[in-house]
């Protein structure tokens, strides 16, 4: 009986072990299910959305009032305002050489002693270049006179066209307005007319009305001459209503053509002429720039250096000294004392301070950079930013990448400012004040549009399309969204139009933004909805579905969570 009792027992465990093993391996399996359609999936950012509930735990934001400032960004290098290569007057033995890579110089200090006397065709070679350099500063002197000269003419030009087609839109819109005027008081007048032939008409009706009733009344016999009075008095009535009407919407329509005389569009000729005048208006900025010893200031420093070549080579003609000619560092020394040397350089040296900054600029940004506006400079490492002007552009441009060369002042010269490092610049062009900003993750782009969920009193978000403008990456300047709109900043990778959220978070908003306009969806967050193959209302299956919670119409089901079988 014992034994018995044992083995029924260990019956009964095998099979609740077995019932038990069961119900894990059920329970796991739409654990499995749940975990790979809709039950509980990261975005970007690590938030979820709750298989059960429907309900996507977000990060928010509110759309703030702020600045943004539209900035042209440029890459340039830091290069000296003059560097010279020193070299022997002609052949000779070098007998000394006083400086060394990195050492400061001062003004017509000796350098190096070469003891070969200077040639006079040596010296006629330095003044011959000084003329060269000469005649290409007043060849380009004169040509931006006469481009600036050629400038001017066209915008008289295109002034006294504006002028011409602003006299003849308003000679024409004055013709119109008298014309206008003159057809209002026709119709005023047809209008008054017509409405006393109206009165006239009922009162002869009303006459025609009392006499057919005063015959009516008496013995005589007249009544067929009263009811063709009668008839007769209606058709005029009819007649004079209708002419009646026909006059108030002449009148109506005098009115609305003096009202769209006296306020006509710009004319085609008008607007074009106005267009003209400021392209011209560039022009001349252009040209005077050109013209200003900014714009000529590379021919000029060819100039310096070459007369100032010439007076090392006059120099050194008695004494073979090669002497700098302006204060600066020797950046190298090529020959060493001893060596023989031809025309060779035996110093390189760099003018001290005046550095200036150089960069690309593209053919479209020419008007953003003026002479005087200011520039923010960074250099990579540097310990803090600086302060610079725009000094000017290049006259001449490069055809083949149409850009031209911009050369920028800093407003000091630390000392860990160096020649060949490379430098950003930033341009402030425009600035927007007030302007509405919100987190650049904020924006999405569906179907190709860029949106912000925007979050409803309701917990629900809705997509609202919005023009994105300036952005540094982190925040976005935005069109067609009101500041203090609350939108979804992060967890909005997977939501719908009209999900239902939990707010988990919120993100701070800058107030200002600085930097350039984004270029089309660069910068917005690839939304990826639900499928829409469900049937809408409930989650397939009452307490173990696999429809995913949320909006009506997702995938596997809408409003009831999976696994739960109950309505969100």
């Amino acid at each position: 009986m014992g034994f018995a009792k044992r083995r029924v027992m260990r019956r009964v465990n095998v099979g609740l072990i077995v019932v038990i093993l069961v119900l894990v391996l059920a329970g796991g399996s739409a654990a499995f299910a749940r975990g790979s359609g809709h039950g509980s999936h990261h975005s970007k950012h690590g938030h979820h959305r709750h298989a059960g509930s429907g309900v996507t735990a977000v990060e928010i934001a509110v759309a703030r009032s702020g600045n943004a400032v539209s900035q042209l960004s440029l890459s340039g290098t830091v290069v000296p305002r003059a560097s010279l290569d020193l070299s022997a007057a002609g052949a000779g033995r070098v007998s000394s050489i006083d400086v060394a890579p990195g050492q400061t110089l001062s003004a017509g200090q000796v350098v190096a002693v070469v003891t070969n006397p200077l040639a006079a065709a040596q010296v006629a070679a330095a003044e011959a270049a000084v003329t060269t350099a000469q005649a290409k500063l007043q060849a380009a002197t004169e040509a931006a006179q006469a481009n600036l000269v050629k400038a001017e003419d066209t915008l008289a030009t295109a002034q006294s066209v504006y002028k011409d087609a602003q006299a003849t839109a308003q000679a024409n819109q004055q013709m119109a307005v008298a014309n206008a005027q003159v057809g209002l008081t026709r119709a005023q007048a047809a209008a008054a007319q017509a409405a006393a032939a109206l009165t006239q008409a009922q009162a002869a009706l009303t006459q025609a009305q009392a006499d057919q009733n005063d015959q009516s009344s008496s013995d005589t016999d007249s009544s067929g001459a009263d009811a063709a009075s009668l008839q007769s008095a209606e058709g005029n009535l009819r007649v004079a209503q209708a002419n009646s009407a026909a006059a108030s919407a002449g009148l109506s329509e005098a009115q609305l053509a003096l009202s769209q005389a006296e306020s006509p569009p710009p004319s085609a000729a008008l607007t074009q002429a106005q267009a003209a005048v400021t392209q011209a208006q560039i022009g001349v900025s252009q040209a005077q720039a050109a013209l200003s010893p900014t714009g000529t200031a590379p021919l000029a420093d060819a100039l310096a250096q070459a007369e100032d070549q010439a007076a090392i080579v006059q120099t050194g003609a008695g004494e073979g000294t090669i002497v700098a000619p302006f204060a600066g560092t020797v950046t190298s020394a090529p020959a060493v004392v001893g060596q023989n040397v031809g025309a060779g350089t035996v110093l390189a040296v760099e003018q001290a301070s005046q550095l200036t900054l150089q960069a690309p600029l593209a053919q479209q940004d020419l008007a953003l950079a003026r002479p005087g506006e200011p520039v923010t400079i960074s250099v990579p490492g540097a310990p803090a930013a600086l302060n610079g002007t725009v000094a000017g552009v290049s006259a001449t441009g490069n055809p083949s990448s149409l850009s031209f060369t911009l050369t920028v002042t800093p407003s000091s010269e630390p000392a860990w400012l160096l020649t060949g490092e490379s430098a950003s610049m930033e341009i402030t062009t425009e600035t927007f004040s007030p302007a509405v900003l919100v987190p650049a993750e904020a924006i999405v782009s569906f179907n190709g549009t860029p949106q912000v969920f925007e979050v409803e009193s309701n917990h629900r978000v809705k997509l609202t399309g919005v023009q994105p403008g300036i952005t540094d990456g982190t925040t976005t300047m935005v069109s067609g969204l009101p500041a203090g709109t609350k939108v979804v900043a992060v967890g909005q990778t997977y939501l719908a139009n009209g999900a239902r959220i939990r707010v988990s978070g919120t993100v701070a908003v800058s107030s200002s933004v600085s930097g350039s306009a984004v270029a089309g969806l660069a910068n917005a967050t690839l939304v990826t909805p639900p499928t829409t193959s469900g049937s809408g209302k409930k989650g397939a299956g009452k307490g173990g579905g696999a429809g995913a919670g949320g909006l009506g119409g997702a995938s596997g089901g809408g409003a009831a969570g999976a696994g739960g079988g109950k309505k969100a």
